[in-house]
């Protein structure tokens, strides 16, 4: 009818289903190219061409997008669902992600397989100078020497757990043939409770060299652990003692804890048997040889000399 308009007239004509299709298509390119591109490389730098990835769109021709693959078309999706995954996650993450837990605790319990560098110069066996050499620069150093390596034993096998105030270790020169000592006491504080203490003495006429302080003083702590921190006295080598041998074994692979020491002792004077040949070592010149004999022959003893 004449004097009406159709909607057509007043909105102008209807849109082209084409020109829908074509921005639509316009649209998901630009995203892809631009903001899909640069996100991915904020987050995970710049990425090698992969089939996992479609980071491009074609525009040649419309044919040419229809012809994309189903396997294209998922692989869009996958990277979709990835970067809505790795929203929180900062440049630092995706370069180092995991934290090895296992790895961190090896690299707290590393095990030590050679003796601590404030030792080895003292260690006659890891020295190419003369013996005498070693054991007088040994003597002038024993003091710091046991206190570092007490302090070296209490912080790598027994946790810092032996207190000075509950074991002390000093040297001994009464100890002839024993190479260390370690006795027990119990005091009461002024609370009532009971509180365990050990007094650790080495042989200044035993371990007279580096290897042979590692050893006897690695066996007397065993025995001070033993007592303060398991409350056990006897049997003097048991359970308990081997406890803190095995922890030794663990942690600090060069330290031999033997039950016995087997350690040729360097005697300042023997004597010999002018019988039998027996000898005789003394650190002082104890033995009276007038009225003294050999305990196997009943033979004359005579002072050898050097």
């Amino acid at each position: 009818m004449e004097g009406k308009s159709c909607v057509g007239d007043t909105l102008g004509k209807p849109p082209n289903i084409k020109d829908i299709q074509q921005d639509k298509e316009n649209l998901l390119e630009s995203w892809t190219e631009t903001s899909l591109s640069s996100r991915i490389a904020q987050k995970w730098g710049k990425l090698p061409s992969t089939s996992l990835f479609y980071l491009h769109s074609p525009s040649t021709s419309i044919a040419h997008k229809e012809s994309l693959s189903d396997e294209n078309d998922k692989n869009r999706i996958d990277l979709e669902q990835l970067l809505h995954s790795t929203k929180s996650l900062s440049i630092s993450d995706s370069r180092y992600p995991f934290k090895d837990e296992k790895s961190t605790n090896h690299r707290q319990h590393v095990l030590l397989d050679t003796p601590p560098s404030f030792i080895t110069p003292y260690c006659v066996e890891l020295q190419q100078v003369e013996e005498t050499i070693v054991l007088r620069k040994f003597k002038r150093n024993r003091e710091n020497l046991l206190k570092q390596l007490f302090t070296f034993y209490n912080e790598k096998v027994f946790s810092n757990q032996l207190k000075e105030s509950l074991a002390n270790v000093c040297w001994s020169k009464s100890l002839n043939t024993t190479a260390g000592k370690t006795c027990f006491q119990q005091r009461r504080l002024d609370d009532g409770q009971i509180e365990r203490v050990a007094h650790i003495q080495i042989s200044v006429k035993v371990v007279d060299r580096g290897e042979r302080l590692i050893s006897t003083l690695a066996h007397e702590m065993c025995h001070a652990g033993q007592w303060i921190l398991g409350g056990v006295s006897k049997p003097p080598h048991g359970r308990e003692f081997q406890k803190w041998s095995e922890e030794f074994k663990k942690r600090l692979s060069f330290v031999q804890v033997n039950v016995k020491h087997s350690y040729a002792i360097v005697y300042k004077y023997n004597y010999n048997c002018q019988s039998c040949g027996l000898q005789y070592g003394r650190h002082s010149k104890s033995i009276d040889t007038s009225r003294q004999r050999c305990g196997r022959c009943k033979g004359q003893l005579a002072l050898q000399m050097l």
